[in-house]
């Protein structure tokens, strides 16, 4: 699980520094690895992960936890490059808009890059509709203008 993280936030870096022209390793304060190993319990703390695995190996991730009462986060919703075009980024959301209902969330927050166009079309088509930034998004205020912040209720 780690080094789909891993691989993930690799992807998000190398895009970040390519359409801001910044240096996103430096704003994680060092390395991706190191970076995900400080965040990986904070985004799966009071919630759940998922995993989609074929024969080989880990194919796709995607994460809810709660915020606070009645409102909920999608993290982490990835579906490696080879893998995607069989809905398995669809079977993920949905099985963690479930978990979110399972567990009383009034409301499903998420923040999105803007060069992940078609997740944000998975998320419109399931009624996620944008919102502006909330207070425990871990994208730095920086860059919430260039963001996608969006909520399902």
């Amino acid at each position: 699980m780690l080094d789909l993280n891993v691989e993930y936030m690799t992807w998000v870096a190398d895009e970040m520094d390519a359409h801001f022209s910044i240096d996103t390793r430096a704003m994680m304060g060092g390395s991706v690895r190191e970076y995900v190993e400080s965040t990986l319990d904070k985004v799966c703390a009071e919630g759940t992960f998922f995993i989609a695995r074929d024969a080989n190996g880990l194919v796709g991730m995607g994460a809810f936890r709660l915020l606070r009462d009645g409102v909920g986060e999608l993290k982490r919703m990835y579906v490696k490059p080879a893998h995607r075009g069989r809905r398995l980024g669809e079977t993920l959301l949905r099985r963690l808009m479930d978990e979110a209902k399972r567990v009383g969330a009034r409301s499903i927050y998420l923040d999105s890059a803007p060069f992940m166009a078609a997740a944000h079309r998975l998320y419109r088509a399931h009624g996620f509709v944008d919102r502006g930034p909330y207070p425990e998004t871990e994208v730095p205020p920086a860059l919430h203008g260039a963001w996608l912040f969006m909520e399902s209720r």
